[in-house]
Formats: structure tokens, sequence, C-alpha cells
């Protein structure tokens, strides 16, 4: 399956008092990976909203932290799509330092579609499942 890299400079406002990132942002991290991997694959979610009238929503995320990044650490967020299914997509994630590539944090998210009508999930359109499995 395809695989992206976002790269992302830790900032001030992402630490603590202590200069240790806060636990959210990694998921902050993880959800712009995966915005970047599907705009990679030539995706665009708004124009599958406006014709679709679908968004996708996270069924679930299970999330380890390894190691902390710091305050002006470089990070790589690396993002796979490892399963697609007719109703949901799987996404797994990690993130490292990328000097030393050292893991920092991982995880497993589940997306799936919703019509926007009903709020209930329905089938991935065939046309972006064959894209999500290229």
């Amino acid at each position: 399956m395809k695989k992206n890299r976002t790269e992302f400079r830790v900032i001030y406002r992402d630490t603590d008092a202590e200069g240790v990132v806060y636990y959210a942002n990694y998921l902050a991290w993880f959800e712009a990976g995966r915005s970047e991997l599907i705009r990679a694959l030539g995706i665009s979610l708004p124009e599958l909203k406006k014709k679709e009238n679908i968004v996708f929503a996270i069924k679930d995320v299970f999330c380890e932290y390894l190691r902390p990044a710091r305050y002006d650490d470089e990070i790589v967020v690396e993002t796979e799509i490892s399963e697609v299914m007719p109703v949901r997509i799987v996404f797994e994630q990690q993130i490292r330092r990328k000097v030393s590539s050292e893991l920092l944090t991982k995880a497993k998210v589940t997306a799936f579609p919703i019509d926007l009508k009903t709020f209930r999930p329905v089938p991935i359109p065939k046309e972006l499942k064959e894209k999500l499995k290229a």
C-alpha cells in the first residue's frame, strides 16, 4: 500500500513547561500525516464531500507512546494504509526523530465514511477505493 512521510519541527506551543511534547499533539500530527497521504494519492476530501456527500470519521485510535519528542526536535510522521475494506480504512502510523530515526510513537487509526445527511456509515465509493489501494 501507499506510504507517505510528513516532516515537522516541534515548536514551543506543542510542549509543556519542561519542553516535552504534550501527548495529544501526536494525534494532530497523525491527522496531518493522513491528510497528506490522501492528498498525495490525488484525492480531494472537499471534492469528495461535494460530489458524494460523505466525510470520514475516526472509529478508533490505538496509540503507543515510546519516547518523548522535545522542543525543537525535527520529527517525521510516517503514514501507511494497511487495509482498505468496504466501509473502512486502516492506517498504520509512526512518529520518528528525523536525525536518528528513533521511534517515538506509533498508532493504528481506523476511519470510515459517513453520509452527511444521515450520519450513518456508507461504503467507500469504488473510484476512491481504487485510489486507496493503488
